[in-house]
């Protein structure tokens, strides 16, 4: 047996035991980011050339076997949901709104452009993500008791449920920019109008239904449009929900309005999280099995 590492691992390791050989893995504190891969990158190969060293050439060839086949089990490992997107979709300058605690106001004239750009969270501004809401025709916007919307309580999205954009279209998209290929996405949209004299845009109900284009789609929940105000809880909402996986850098998710007596499509907020990523230690260990086969490959033939 081949033992690399005579301790238990800390809280900084993990532990590896594969055809009779033991090594540690380093886990850097911060692994979704480039220092983070660095560390566990150089951490691991030193400990790889440490051990290779005292190799004879059969033992080297079953460590390059034993690391090039048990890679699987640190594959896929999650990281904590964050958000990258949270807009509470708002009408510029109306007095009597809410903004949703943490979130980005975003105000728009009640009359305005085909194609309206959205602020990422700090999170996505720090991953180069950028969004765009597009319209066949121009967007409009409503809230605040000017425009006769009125205020939700009791609900954990208060802010966002009160105000609104809309799209007199039945359908319009999100495009995104800058999006982690091969990450886990979750997206959300809430589609209330407010209106406490008739049901406004909400009117004849329906369904919000998303799809998406360039990803890879792993679960999806239909959302509803409703007329609501006053004193709510969540379950009164239905949110509209699209899981993916990009495929390629710029993603469009399509909202559609399937039902109701009105041509038109109000979207209250958006909210994007990344809810999962390969950790790059992953990626170190799969390279460190490649270098591990080309040692002992270089020293059968030297």
């Amino acid at each position: 047996m081949l033992v690399y590492g005579a301790t238990k691992p800390n809280e900084h390791e993990k532990e590896r035991n594969t055809a009779g050989i033991t090594i540690s893995i380093p886990v850097a504190p911060n692994p979704e980011s480039a220092q983070g891969f660095s560390f566990v990158l150089q951490a691991t190969a030193q400990r790889v050339d440490n051990l290779v060293q005292h190799l004879n050439h059969d033992e080297k060839t079953i460590l390059a076997l034993a690391l090039a086949a048990g890679l699987t089990p640190f594959a896929g490992s999650a990281k904590a949901q964050v958000f990258e997107l949270q807009s509470d979709l708002q009408l510029a300058s109306a007095s009597g709104q809410v903004t949703q605690p943490g979130w980005v106001a975003e105000n728009a004239a009640k009359f305005g452009v085909p194609t309206l750009q959205l602020t990422p969270t700090q999170n996505g501004l720090n991953a180069g993500i950028t969004a765009s809401l597009a319209g066949t025709v121009n967007w409009e916007s409503r809230g605040g008791t000017v425009e006769s919307r009125g205020l939700v309580t009791g609900t954990s999205f208060d802010g966002v449920v009160s105000d609104l954009w809309v799209t007199r279209a039945l359908s319009f998209n999100l495009n995104f920019s800058g999006l982690a290929i091969g990450a886990t996405y979750m997206l959300r949209s809430w589609h209330n109008d407010s209106y406490t004299i008739n049901q406004g845009f909400a009117e004849g109900g329906g369904i919000v239904r998303l799809s998406a284009t360039d990803a890879t789609v792993l679960s999806k929940a239909d959302g509803t449009i409703t007329n609501l105000y006053g004193a709510k809880s969540d379950g009164n909402f239905g949110i509209a929900s699209i899981s993916f996986v990009p495929t390629s850098s710029t993603t469009q998710i399509t909202f559609t309005r399937i039902g109701g007596s009105i041509t038109a499509l109000p979207v209250n907020g958006l909210e994007l999280s990344m809810t999962g990523v390969p950790e790059p230690s992953t990626y170190a260990l799969f390279g460190l099995g490649a270098l591990a086969l080309m040692i002992a490959y270089r020293r059968k033939t030297a």
